[in-house]
């Protein structure tokens, strides 16, 4: 069953934490995801990074890339 905050995200085109995860389970059940890097902050403002086994410099390469991207989105 849907929350009636997740319907509302939904309607509004945002995207919660709960569909991020969502979304991203589809590529981890489709065996499609390689490698991965998770940054959150919690209600309390905690900063807490997660990874899966790789190499350092790919998890940063992958932080970098994530970091353009979203400014360049800031940016349209």
């Amino acid at each position: 069953m849907i929350s009636l905050n997740e319907y509302r995200a939904k309607k509004e085109g945002k995207v919660t934490p709960k569909k991020l995860v969502e979304n991203l389970m589809q590529y981890v059940e489709e065996n499609e995801c390689e490698l991965m890097v998770c940054v959150i902050k919690t209600k309390s403002g905690d900063i807490n990074t997660s990874f899966s086994h790789g190499f350092h410099s790919e998890h940063i390469g992958l932080l970098e890339i994530g970091k353009v991207q979203i400014i360049d989105e800031m940016r349209e």
